[in-house]
């Protein structure tokens, strides 16, 4: 499936291909945020908790059997060569997410950090991808079953309340 590369972090004559590969001398190394953030529907395996296969800065226990979504995912902080390591996952309890199938780019936040999306470091990204994101696609963040809408002027969340960027 082509994924939708988000357009303010794109290189001008960047190649596209099918499969999202690493930015040049990026590398999960140490994080394991995706696997406490993210739920893994084969593993049976909600959002919001760690993995019971993940060994904390160590990564996957089984790493060689792991299952295919756990193979194919890569956060957007791997993929994008302009995002700095204040973003990185570990750093910043944000899991960037592009759900092409959804038409969203999701901040997918560590439950126990649950205003690290605030920062002004990630609040500033998802602000800058929201002004850049085409036609009906959305910027949201999320924690466990909240979630806030992200548009360049305003953060609207799921109870109706509008918070204007000034």
């Amino acid at each position: 499936m082509k994924r939708k590369i988000w357009a303010s972090f794109e290189e001008p004559n960047q190649k596209k291909s099918a499969m999202a590969v690493p930015a040049p001398g990026k590398s999960c190394g140490s994080c394991t945020e995706c696997c406490k953030i993210v739920g893994v529907e084969e593993l049976q395996k909600p959002g919001g908790i760690y993995c019971s296969h993940c060994t904390l800065g160590g990564g996957c226990k089984i790493y060689p059997d792991r299952p295919k979504s756990c193979r194919t995912f890569m956060c957007g902080w791997l993929v994008h060569p302009k995002m700095g390591p204040e973003l990185k996952p570990d750093k910043c309890h944000v899991v960037l997410m592009d759900l092409a199938e959804s038409r969203a780019l999701v901040a997918g936040c560590d439950p126990d950090r649950p205003d690290a999306w605030r920062a002004p470091d990630v609040i500033n990204l998802l602000r800058l991808l929201a002004a850049s994101v085409g036609s009906g696609w959305r910027v949201v963040a999320a924690v466990d079953k909240r979630t806030w809408l992200i548009t360049e002027r305003a953060i609207l969340s799921d109870t109706g309340e509008v918070t204007p960027f000034v």
